[in-house]
């Protein structure tokens, strides 16, 4: 991406609230795109430029997106979201079926779509080196070993602050 890219985040949450740390340490504009009142709110305390709960509003093309999100159905609309020549990765593990993609639409002027890949060892100390760097604050939520079920069941609704961790005592 460019200096100063415009980054789309699509979907926000235990990870999401990592990366926006390091992509504004780096010096992008972030807006971001995420359905609860709980994660706009957070977004907008890390620093979006731009936060909503939908794909109408944004103050123009991004340059990339990384979809955060596990619903293939946000592939089309991030893809028009972007600029010619953006690129969208999805970052996530699982995602469900990708609806048909129109070229002209979707594809047309460079914009590429690319899927995750396993992670080194390298990768991971560079990654924690620029964490330190730029003073990344993760954000957790402490649930204990006898209620480790309500985190998954609060990170599905939304409902949790940063990463969900277990509170092993």
């Amino acid at each position: 991406m460019p200096e100063r890219s415009r980054l789309l985040l699509v979907g926000f949450g235990s990870s999401a609230h990592i990366v926006i740390q390091i992509a504004l340490h780096r010096g992008h504009e972030i807006w971001v795109v995420t359905r609860s009142e709980n994660h706009i709110r957070q977004a907008r305390e890390l620093g979006a430029a731009w936060v909503g709960n939908d794909f109408r509003d944004p103050p123009g093309k991004a340059d990339g997106a990384v979809l955060f999100a596990p619903s293939g159905k946000l592939v089309p609309p991030t893809l028009e979201a972007l600029d010619r020549g953006g690129v969208c990765s999805i970052a996530g593990i699982h995602l469900s079926d990708v609806p048909s993609l129109d070229y002209a639409r979707h594809l047309y002027q460079e914009r590429e779509l690319l899927s995750v890949t396993a992670n080194t060892r390298e990768d991971l100390h560079a990654l924690l080196a620029e964490a330190v760097e730029a003073r990344v604050q993760p954000r957790t939520t402490a649930y204990a070993l006898t209620d480790a079920n309500r985190g998954p069941h609060d990170m599905k609704h939304s409902n949790i602050e940063g990463t969900p961790v277990l509170a092993i005592t």
